[in-house]
């Protein structure tokens, strides 16, 4: 099943120079972290996956981030307050220390499942997050984002088992069900985007028995016409295919699944 995403707030870049009380200690904590593009129609940014183990109990969440233009040097923030909770943040390369509220100092770190100029930092939390503010080699505090961040592009809902033979549109061969779809309504032109970054044009939710599937088509946002280039991982809940320039993309369920989706669909033009 697609995670659900809950309405908790996010850890936030803060002001410098504010000193919140210690934390409160928290149990060993392992956590994991699975970089993925906004797979929602019209959203150009990145989502995180973030798997939490605690003290025998466990927890999960999953936040999107709209992405900001080039310079941004956070690309994906977030967080799940709690008891077994945790923040996150992946961020540009230049960023190498992340300070938070409460005292702590975060060295953000090299990760093979996301762009090589990206770094991923995460910090364990018992109770609210803390907010944060970025450093560089020289202790200068960076600012997390040049401009504000894109908006979604306008989309509109199709038929989602008999689409409009419109660029991007997907159809399922077989008896899959699909539930809901929505389409880009205009052409899209080129996105000033962190790269890389991806835009889904098109994107159709199925059920195969009690899993909810979601299917996206990416182009490369920066560069539309272009060919998409790879993801740098795909994780354990998404399985990809190229598709013309484009990449079709199914998240959740199992990866016999996904892998039936991706068999029975094609699509008009990416």
């Amino acid at each position: 099943r697609l995670p659900r995403r809950p309405r908790s707030p996010r850890a936030q870049p803060g002001p410098g120079g504010r000193q919140a009380p210690p934390p409160t200690p928290v149990p060993t904590t392992q956590i994991d972290l699975q970089l993925i593009p906004d797979l929602r129609a019209g959203r150009v940014g990145w989502c995180v996956d973030v798997s939490i183990q605690a003290a025998g109990m466990s927890a999960g969440h999953r936040g999107c981030t709209p992405a900001g233009p080039a310079g941004t040097m956070v690309i994906s923030t977030g967080g799940l307050p709690g008891t077994v909770g945790a923040g996150y943040a992946i961020v540009d390369e230049a960023v190498t220390e992340i300070r938070l509220s409460d005292g702590r100092r975060i060295t953000p770190e090299v990760d093979p499942d996301i762009p090589p100029q990206w770094r991923s930092a995460s910090w364990p939390v018992n109770g609210a997050l803390p907010t944060f503010t970025l450093h560089d080699f020289a202790g200068a505090e960076l600012p997390p984002i040049r401009t504000a961040p894109l908006d979604p592009l306008r989309t509109r809902r199709v038929s989602a088992a008999n689409p409009p033979r419109r660029r991007c549109a997907m159809r399922a061969s077989g008896n899959l069900r699909a539930t809901s779809a929505r389409l880009v309504t205009r052409t899209i032109g080129a996105q000033d985007a962190v790269d890389p970054s991806y835009v889904a044009c098109a994107s159709t939710v199925y059920r195969i028995g009690e899993s909810r599937l979601r299917a996206s088509v990416l182009l490369d946002a920066r560069s539309p016409a272009a060919i998409a280039p790879d993801l740098p991982s795909v994780g354990g809940a998404m399985s990809v295919r190229r598709d013309g320039r484009g990449l079709l993309a199914v998240y959740g369920g199992t990866a016999a699944q996904r892998e039936r989706v991706l068999q029975a669909l094609t699509v008009r033009g990416p």
